[in-house]
């Protein structure tokens, strides 16, 4: 990672690194499927599913680049045999809707800004980072 023009730029290295984390810390959580949150969950989601030998799938929930959403998706994930994975909380609300509709699956993030949304497994904490977060597959 490394600080240009005000923004964080996320390498596919930290993607990569955080991400089996992610993975080796959930092995001890039975987890039977991955199920990334389109788009930005994606990525990570497929690494860790390659890593835990686990089928992978994927839902659209979309805050930002307009309302798309699929919460009839989303509820049928809701069982701890599922590990839901995005890259990044940062306003919190996708994770929180997620959260609301699935409340039993498991959740995952590469980066946590948000202190106070807790979740089974984070890569890493950024609390104190208020810079954009810029990952290898965006445009800045």
């Amino acid at each position: 990672m490394k600080y240009v023009d005000g923004k964080l730029f996320i390498t596919w290295q930290d993607v990569d690194y955080f991400s089996l984390e992610i993975a080796y810390a959930a092995r001890k959580e039975n987890i039977e499927e991955v199920v990334g949150i389109s788009r930005g969950g994606l990525i990570p989601g497929v690494i860790i599913s390659n890593a835990l030998d686990v089928p992978f799938s994927s839902f659209v929930w979309q805050t930002r680049d307009g309302e798309l959403k699929e919460p009839s998706k989303v509820f049928g994930y809701n069982d701890a045999k599922y590990l839901i994975v995005d890259d990044m909380i940062d306003s919190g609300k996708t994770m929180l809707d997620i959260m609301s509709l699935a409340p039993k699956a498991k959740k995952a993030v590469i980066f946590n800004k948000r202190e106070d949304i807790v979740l089974d497994i984070v890569g890493q904490e950024l609390y104190n980072v208020e810079e954009w977060c810029v990952f290898p597959w965006e445009t800045e």
